[in-house]
């Protein structure tokens, strides 16, 4: 039987700081987990766990919810995610990625303005992850088809 020749090309891992991750760690995410290319919240997930390291902590850390007299709420949320990293020697240490997002009928989809603090915690979640990942795109759930300008 003849020995199989593999034929990949070795892959060049950039520094987190290199203009080029972001494009490498886009390369992670699947087709399922991107909406006209914006990774879904599940997707930065799985792909942070891969690239950074282990989630031990992933929680909202303040919820607002603000009166108005619309019949759909108002909240904002700051979302903190830890990682249990390691350094090449071995030490393990943590890190820290927290954002915000507020949500309200004005930037958000009525579809989902009316969970506002279920929203924004998705969303601050995201961004989090984003910040902690260095990507240079927002997640899939920060977009909103209606015109949100005016």
């Amino acid at each position: 039987m003849a020995k199989q020749e593999e034929s990949e090309e070795e892959v060049v891992v950039p520094d987190i700081n290199d203009p080029e991750w972001s494009d490498y760690a886009m390369s992670f995410f699947t087709a399922k987990e991107l909406i006209d290319g914006n990774p879904l919240v599940a997707g930065l997930r799985r792909v942070a766990e891969m690239l950074i390291g282990e989630i031990i902590s992933s929680k909202p850390t303040s919820v607002v919810h603000a009166e108005n007299n619309s019949p759909v709420g108002r909240a904002t949320v700051v979302y903190e995610v830890q990682f249990l990293c390691k350094h090449d020697g071995g030490e393990v240490y943590i890190k820290t990625y927290a954002d915000a997002a507020e949500v309200w009928e004005g930037n958000t989809d009525d579809l989902f303005a009316v969970h506002a603090a279920a929203t924004a915690s998705t969303r601050a979640e995201g961004r989090a992850l984003r910040k902690a990942l260095k990507l240079r795109v927002v997640a899939a759930e920060e977009l909103c088809k209606k015109d949100v300008s005016k």
